[in-house]
């Protein structure tokens, strides 16, 4: 009896076994270096493969080898089931298997053939026998078609690291069927064609009836609908296209009283005829593009079609993004020679009018020195616009629109896929087609992007966003339909006619929320025809490619545009230049200063910015660069112990010394003084719960904010150290002053701090702050007006724990509901390790130490993620909390201080306060809604001088003054 008995022990048997054909394949390949030529079988594959296919190290070839034979052992065992005749072994797996194409049948054999070596042929052999014992049947109970679907399974025991390299889990059935049958659907609605998929119109048949020229180099005889995935894997959305077509062509059948004979037939004769030229595949990896022709064979096989002797599937092991010249074939009358050919054709001349799949989505250096992965696309191809890079069409509208920081985040394979897809359908032969991808969905909102959006609205007559969220990092976390923390979303672009690059196309928007379970469950509904809630975004070339709600949110200026100086926060790029009190700095620093020579580096924790034996220009205006610290010895004096604003409500102490962090950023610092305030928010990512800034007296932290996701987030209130020149636009200041009157410079800050300090707004416009960026309504009412400066003010007090926004003759202070109902202890063997919250009892518990009563909306007070409290305590407890980047790290606060009481008690006394101004902020967020609002073209944008901050010479100029 078998010793296989469920899906689940299958799958890791043969993941095992395939671990093991890969271990012993590498050391085949090793032992035929010292071989003679004539007979090294396993190496001479693997050198075919990566000159006929691609380039394979010895592991990759390995990896391909084992997968290959391993499931293609699995298929033939399935198969075998209906073929009685013959019985299954490794001498019938070519008559078993699907002969989908001579290459894969040729290479297929040789990998058969190359397993010559004794130990793997025995372990193929073994696999053979546990295969041949199973009752399939049994095992796959009521799976419909284990050959196809049972692959993510068996690589997840294989080499899970892989199966997510692969992305191979990651396209759920219920999403891959929405896609098809959605571009089916287009493809029906929007071009007119009875079929959708299925339809085998002739392209010279569809420019007659549509009014659209035949592009050029065609003869007119090739069918219109070509489908290409250029990223298939293992063949799922083909699989797809195969089960939506054959649905179709046998409604058809039916229709014309065909009977089961009969339409099994005319299956044939279509397949052969009418499908198999018309769907295409590329796929870099060789493993996954083998196990699709297997699966692709196998579905066909399962609608009742078999592979003659001049059938084959056109999906190749090839880069999409490569530079689509044909190579030379190296291997006469070889079938890898027709394989090229063939190639070559789909690469560049085959009329491709509908792209879909799941494009691998991976960040590649963005340095142009170093052109990483993205072919053509990114490096440029003379074959087309005499070499320049595609690419240069999403980054040059950015840099423009000055997003050229922000440039970064298009360096990524979805984003190449993305230029590619839209080239090969609308721009190599103008033409009309449907493009249809589930990608990352940074490229929806995200100010780097607004090139890619103006080229995607060009490209096409409509727009549809799915938007299936699931960001597990950001302020809104939500469940990903993938096994990835990034967001994601499915879009489509439907151009019906040749495209006219002069029009925007509109744009539609749809977002899914609840549990991945729950956004399957829809995507299942819509691809069975359930209509979907389709909401207008913005069609205008740039615009984030989100629904925006209310219109008159539109009309109001943005933030940046009233505040046009924003700036990165100080990133240090290691952990232990700040902590919670500045004792543990000076004795951090001590152990650096007095390591010996050959640790040192390591201590630091050198980066590309920062080494130890460099020196760098020294914060604010002192003359001489500081020693490197290479150079330093025991007697070195410690640098500036300043105070840093770390996190939301959370000030700590920092090295301020340009030589322990990278980007320190000078200006934050040159620009700080008594009167400065930074306000830090998310602006140019979706803000979350709670409230959309928050404020700090100290230079504030890159992530200041929500302790991710850092950019240029920060606006100070003043451009100069004296206090003088406000960072506000002095265009929109005037005008400002015309309609309200006069206003002291600080007014717009304070305003601004009183509408974004109140989570209701968040909450007010959660549908619109899907669109980075907040905007401000700002009454026409003075005393209105006068009132939200009042509020700011007090936000501000408070907020920066009473360093800020005082008057002369007023001092902060604090008190609140909160106090000490046991200290805690101060001793070292006593330093607390634990926090914890009880609701019932409104108890802190801090290590031994409890607090009371503390509210549940204090404790659970978050900044789009942060909670506020929970995190101020972790990081002061004695083992420290988040990622460590150096041993000194492990140089901790030795014990609770009393400091840190009180500074605890004035964190819980500031959350108390503002929970009660959330009602009073929220009463006059009402008024100011109802009643008359500037909007933004009232209000000149500012200046490229007043966007850009001062300089560093402006700065220490008015320092001097």
């Amino acid at each position: 009896m078998s010793r296989v008995r469920t899906s689940s022990q299958l799958a890791s048997e043969l993941g095992r076994r395939a671990q093991q054909l890969k271990a012993l394949a590498n050391d085949e390949l090793r032992a035929e270096e010292a071989r003679p030529i004539d007979r090294r079988p396993l190496r001479d594959l693997h050198d075919l493969c990566s000159r006929a296919l691609t380039r394979l190290d010895d592991d990759q070839f390995a990896d391909a080898y084992a997968q290959t034979t391993t499931y293609g052992l699995l298929a033939a065992r399935w198969l075998s089931r209906e073929r009685v005749e013959l019985r299954f072994s490794r001498a019938h797996i070519d008559r078993l298997l699907p002969p989908t194409s001579p290459f894969i049948r040729d290479l297929f054999q040789r990998f058969l053939v190359a397993s010559a070596a004794p130990r793997l042929s025995r372990l193929l052999d073994d696999t053979t026998a546990l295969l041949a014992e199973c009752d399939l049947g049994a095992v796959f109970h009521g799976v419909e078609d284990p050959s196809i679907h049972f692959y993510q399974d068996f690589l997840a025991d294989y080499d899970p690291r892989l199966r997510r390299r692969l992305g191979v889990y990651s396209t759920p059935d219920e999403l891959a069927a929405f896609i098809v049958r959605s571009v089916d659907a287009a493809l029906r609605e929007r071009f007119g064609l009875e079929l959708g998929l299925a339809d085998a119109t002739a392209w010279s048949a569809y420019a007659r009836r549509s009014g659209v020229a035949l592009p050029e180099g065609l003869t007119g005889d090739e069918p219109f609908v070509q489908i290409l995935d250029p990223a298939a894997g293992t063949g799922t959305f083909l699989v797809r296209v195969i089960e939506v077509v054959h649905e179709t062509m046998m409604t058809v059948y039916r229709a014309r009283g065909l009977d089961e004979a009969g339409a099994a037939a005319a299956w044939a004769t279509y397949v052969r005829a009418a499908l198999l030229p018309r769907l295409h595949g590329f796929e870099l990896a060789l493993a996954p593009c083998v196990v699709s022709h297997l699966r692709l064979g196998l579905a066909l096989q399962q609608t009742g079609f078999r592979f003659g002797a001049q059938d084959h599937l056109r999906v190749y092991v090839t880069d999409a993004l490569a530079e689509p010249a044909p190579g030379a074939p190296t291997c006469p009358k070889d079938p890898l020679e027709e394989e090229a050919r063939e190639l070559a054709r789909v690469k560049v001349d085959a009329p491709i009018s509908v792209v879909i799949g799941n494009p691998p989505y991976e960040r590649v250096p963005a340095d142009p020195g170093e052109l990483g992965t993205g072919g053509w696309i990114r490096a440029g191809w003379q074959g087309w616009r005499d070499g320049r890079p595609l690419l240069e069409d999403y980054l040059g509208p950015a840099r423009e629109a000055g997003a050229g920081s922000h440039l970064k985040n298009l360096y990524n394979l979805h984003v190449y896929f993305w230029r590619w897809a839209t080239w090969r359908v609308f721009e190599r032969s103008p033409a009309p087609g449907v493009v249809s991808l589930v990608t990352a969905a940074s490229f929806l909102r995200g100010p780097g992007f607004q090139g890619m959006r103006e080229a995607l609205r060009r490209a096409c007559a409509e727009v549809y966003v799915l938007d299936l969220e699931g960001d597990q990092r950001g302020a809104r976390t939500s469940d990903n339909v993938f096994g990835i923390t990034i967001p994601v979303c499915v879009t489509t672009l439907i151009a019906p006619a040749t495209p006219d690059p002069a029009r925007a196309a509109e744009t539609r928007y749809a977002r899914v929320e609840g549990s991945r379970a729950d956004k399957l469950r829809a995507c299942a509904r819509w691809a069975a025809g359930e209509v979907i809630p389709w909401r207008s975004a913005p069609s205008s070339l740039r615009a984030p490619m989100v629904a925006c709600g209310a219109p008159r949110y539109r009309r109001w200026p943005r933030v940046t545009d009233l505040l046009p100086w924003q700036h990165s926060g100080a990133q240090f790029k290691r952990t232990w230049p700040i902590e919670c009190e500045p004792a543990t700095l000076a004795a951090r620093w001590r152990a650096l200063t007095t390591s010996p020579a050959c640790e040192r580096a390591a201590l630091f924790r050198e980066s590309r910015d920062r080494t130890i034996d460099r020196s760098y220009p020294p914060l604010g205006s002192a003359a001489a660069r500081p020693p490197a610290l290479a150079r330093l010895d025991a007697a070195a004096p410690t640098p500036t112990i300043a105070r840093i604003g770390f996190r939301s409500f959370d000030r700590r102490w920092c090295l301020a010394d340009t030589r322990v962090g990278d980007f320190l950023r000078p200006t934050l610092w040159e620009v700080a003084s008594t009167r400065q305030v930074y306000l830090t928010s998310l602006l140019a990512g979706v803000l979350g719960d709670g409230p959309a800034a928050t404020v700090s007296a100290w230079v504030p932290d890159l992530h200041h904010f929500r302790g991710s996701f850092g950019g240029k987030d920060v606006i100070p209130l003043w451009r100069d150290h004296a206090g003088v020149a406000a960072n506000v636009s002095l265009e929109s200041m005037r005008r400002l002053r015309q309609r309200l009157g006069p206003l002291p410079p600080e007014a717009v800050f304070l305003y601004t701090y009183a509408i974004l300090a109140n989570p209701g707004y968040t909450a007010r416009f959660a549908d619109e702050l899907q669109t980075p960026g907040p905007r401000l309504p700002i009454t026409r009412d003075r005393a209105r007006f006068d009132r939200g400066v009042a509020l700011g003010r007090e936000l501000v007090v408070w907020h920066t724990f009473g360093a800020r926004g005082l008057r002369a003759d007023e001092a902060w202070e604090p008190s609140g509901r909160a106090r000490v109902l046991r200290p805690i202890p101060s001793d070292e063997a006593r330093a607390p390790t634990t926090c914890a919250y009880e609701p019932t009892r409104q108890l802190l518990r801090v290590g031994e130490g409890e607090l009371g009563p503390v509210a549940p909306e204090v404790w659970g007070f978050s900044v789009s993620g942060l909670h506020v409290v929970k995190s101020w305590i972790e990081h002061r407890r004695r083992q420290g909390a988040g990622r460590s980047s150096s041993p000194l790290d492990a140089i901790r606060p030795r014990r609770w201080t009393a400091a840190m009481t009180r500074e605890l008690l004035e964190l819980l006394w500031v959350l108390e306060w503002t929970l009660a101004q959330h009602p009073v902020l929220d009463a006059w967020l009402e008024e100011v809604l109802a009643g008359a609002l500037m909007d933004a073209d009232e209000l000149p944008p500012p200046t490229d001088a007043e966007r850009r901050g001062p300089t560093r010479a402006a700065g220490r100029a008015r320092e001097r003054e």
